[in-house]
């Protein structure tokens, strides 16, 4: 117990004394914002490669 307050902190998140709270909606735009990069970095990821297949077949053989 002592070791997780250590690492996460205070159980409650106060902002100007304001309780802070985490919504649906708040969630759901997080998930969506980290999917998104996820997903661009990815396409990235396979333009770059897709030029030099024979690099990408080195680890199958």
């Amino acid at each position: 117990m002592e070791i997780h307050h250590k690492l996460e902190g205070e159980e409650d998140s106060y902002q100007n004394g304001n309780k802070l709270t985490l919504t649906m909606g708040k969630a759901v735009t997080q998930i969506m914002l980290i999917d998104m990069v996820f997903s661009f970095d990815s396409i990235i990821t396979a333009a770059v490669t897709a030029d030099h297949v024979d690099i990408l077949m080195v680890p199958v053989k």
